[in-house]
């Protein structure tokens, strides 16, 4: 019998040659520290993957075009933040805009060197085939090129859900497959990638974190994302805010106006996403919205109730599911579960917020803590 130890099989199979997938590992100690960079002090980090939400019309598209104009000029920050760089070129993937009549005309009030920004076409060539619309699922590497020819620090991606492809914008696998390479790209190249969402204004949800349309991956998977929105105080003016900041603390918001001279930055403020959020609404939803929380403070003040009767009476009263999902949120309904056995077997219930949870349901008792 011949050992392990000198075995011919066992020899050949430890020094062949691994084929197929294999992960790649890396020893902690061998990475070297570093600080972040910023595109944007405290806004927009540097060779990172950044997005913006907002509704439509209200200036999205005007804001990334004036980082790209400043990108290519190099000039201050509005916020009064300066990190001393040279003029770098800019990539646009612009899907709804026109490049004649409104990209460049928004570009040339801003002040940008046009020599500095490129823009990628929707229709990708295909020799020998028909065109193709362009995606990031199929075509990543093809913008890779073209960031790597013009040496570009900046690519603007408008909207972001007009290049998903066949991934669902929907599905939390397919969009982290989808943009995951997308913040790989951006490291590898050292370029910044900022994307444009719209809200999802079909959400019951009030807080801003999870208006945007389509999985709340595209907000997870980006370093920090901010929302434009009306200023509550002021029709004509427009407030961009930070949702959120991985790699910094919030900064304060910022407030500005567009006219037929371009866009005009107007100082920060202290305004919050989530205040922007409750600002949009009309005095006719924020009427409802404030009936919904009546209707929960009332219903829910002596007992816990169940969730499917809760949903009947709101019905009945015709209080839109969006509506009672806002209020549960914003009056801080707790919702608990009560199971029977482990088949999946139990009943939701609701608890008004100045009640704790109790074993007992027939016998909730007060909360003397802080709400």
């Amino acid at each position: 019998m011949i050992s392990s130890e000198s075995n011919p099989v066992v020899d050949a199979f430890d020094n062949a040659e691994r084929v197929g997938p294999r992960l790649q590992i890396q020893r902690l100690s061998d990475v070297s520290p570093t600080s972040v960079s910023w595109f944007w002090p405290q806004r927009i980090p540097a060779a990172k993957y950044s997005t913006i939400v907002g509704d439509a019309g209200l200036g999205k598209s005007w804001l990334t075009l004036d980082f790209a104009a400043k990108a290519t000029t190099g000039v201050s920050w509005p916020d009064g933040d300066y990190v001393e760089r040279d003029p770098v070129n800019v990539l646009i993937i612009a899907t709804e805009d026109g490049l004649a009549d409104t990209v460049v005309p928004r570009l040339s009030l801003a002040g940008a060197d046009m020599d500095r920004i490129h823009a990628i076409n929707m229709s990708v060539l295909n020799p020998g085939d028909p065109n193709e619309s362009l995606s990031l699922d199929r075509h990543l590497h093809l913008i890779r090129q073209q960031i790597e020819d013009t040496n570009s620090s900046l690519l603007i991606i408008d909207p972001v859900s007009a290049v998903v492809g066949g991934k669902d914008s929907h599905k939390t696998t397919d969009v982290r497959q989808l943009l995951t390479p997308v913040k790989a790209l951006a490291e590898e190249t050292e370029c910044t990638v900022i994307s444009i969402m719209h809200l999802n204004k079909n959400s019951g949800e009030s807080k801003a974190l999870y208006r945007p349309s389509g999985s709340n991956d595209f907000v997870n998977i980006a370093r920090t994302a901010h929302i434009v929105g009306r200023h509550p105080d002021d029709g004509n003016k427009r407030v961009f805010v930070p949702i959120k900041s991985n790699l910094s603390k919030m900064a304060q918001g910022l407030v500005f106006h567009i006219d037929n001279d371009g866009l005009h930055w107007d100082g920060t403020c202290d305004i919050t996403a989530d205040d922007l959020m409750d600002s949009q609404d009309t005095k006719e939803e924020r009427g409802s919205l404030a009936d919904a929380v009546d209707f929960l403070d009332q219903e829910l003040s002596q007992q816990p109730v169940l969730a499917v009767e809760m949903l009947k009476r709101a019905k009945d009263l015709k209080i839109s599911d969006r509506t009672l999902g806002r209020a549960r949120s914003k009056f801080g309904v707790r919702a608990t579960r009560t199971s029977e056995g482990n088949d999946g077997a139990g009943e939701w219930w609701w608890w008004h917020p100045h009640y704790k949870f109790t074993e007992h349901l027939d016998n909730p008792q007060p909360y003397q803590g802080q709400v």
